[in-house]
């Protein structure tokens, strides 16, 4: 798993991109366990449920700034 700005900056992009998200939370994975990765995705992408491309992307630019801010603990080296 990533970090939740990852996750965040992930839900924004997608929100920019299809708009509002249409699928339930995904629980479970393709070989039975459960779905963390596809969670923290899906909720990154649910919290701007609502909000225009506009304001999605004025949301992405403000958390990429913050994850630049702290490249170390939010990219590779």
């Amino acid at each position: 798993m990533k970090s939740d700005l990852y996750y965040d900056c992930r839900g924004a992009r997608s929100q920019v991109e299809t708009g509002d998200i249409a699928t339930e939370c995904p629980q479970w994975n393709d070989i039975g366990a459960v779905d963390y990765v596809g969670k923290a995705a899906w909720m990154g992408h649910s919290k701007l449920k609502g909000k225009t491309k506009d304001q999605a992307r004025a949301i992405f630019c403000k958390l990429f700034k913050a994850a630049l801010a702290d490249k170390k603990a939010n990219f590779y080296p």
